[in-house]
């Protein structure tokens, strides 16, 4: 099934940047007298984890996109020439890249489920913030520290689950149950740690569809244990 949406550019999420500044912009020229400098200052130190959360730490938690094949459904580094799921040549030299599709599996969905729960948990405290600090000064610091953990901390929350299973992948060459990421064995039918009817090369067909596992070679059964991945 083709990807529904190719991959944005990371800078159509930077017009967030500008919220702390706007917040800064408005303490600044309400007229509230006196300054309050504690909510003016806490502003100052969000935006500067803003900057970092997004300059720094975004480019090293994102996973690469990849080329789709239409023919098998697989995903191919960007530099490859050829589908690693079936070896059919892309006639492109500049390929549309997807995004991971973290959709598709269970394993890949814990994920997601695991950082909107993250996000419901700290929502709870930051809406008490809210009652707690009355002062305009700081239901805007509140709003603020909200929009950060909408932004980054379910990107981080995410990116935490998705790293174990690219990890897991790399070590075993897409061999991984594709619900619980236990691995399994060549001569395996089914999953010895939750039962699911698996084995080693359904479960990298279908890793490869996803575009968590990007292998650098053609993977069939044969050359699949010596297949390595792009990105570790």
């Amino acid at each position: 099934m083709m990807p529904r949406y190719p991959a944005n550019s990371t800078s159509r999420r930077r017009w967030i940047l500008a919220y702390p500044l706007l917040n800064l912009a408005v303490l600044l020229s309400f007229g509230i007298r006196p300054l309050p400098w504690f909510e003016i200052g806490v502003l100052s130190m969000l935006f500067v984890l803003f900057v970092v959360a997004e300059f720094v730490l975004m480019p090293r938690m994102s996973l690469p996109p990849s080329r789709w094949c239409s023919r098998c459904d697989a995903r191919s580094p960007e530099k490859c020439r050829e589908c690693v799921g079936c070896g059919r040549e892309f006639l492109s030299d500049k390929p549309v890249l997807y995004p991971i599709d973290a959709s598709m599996l269970s394993a890949t969905k814990k994920a997601g489920w695991f950082a909107v729960a993250i996000m419901a948990g700290m929502t709870i405290p930051v809406f008490l913030l809210w009652f707690a600090f009355p002062r305009f000064g700081g239901q805007m610091v509140v709003m603020t520290v909200f929009f950060f953990m909408m932004f980054y901390g379910h990107e981080i929350a995410k990116w935490v689950v998705l790293r174990r299973i690219v990890r897991q992948l790399w070590h075993h060459e897409g061999a991984v149950c594709t619900r619980c990421v236990y691995p399994i064995g060549e001569s395996m039918v089914m999953c010895p740690e939750c039962g699911k009817v698996e084995n080693a090369e359904r479960a990298r067909r279908d890793w490869l569809a996803t575009g968590l596992w990007l292998p650098e070679s053609l993977v069939t059964p044969a050359s699949a244990a010596t297949s390595s991945p792009a990105n570790p």
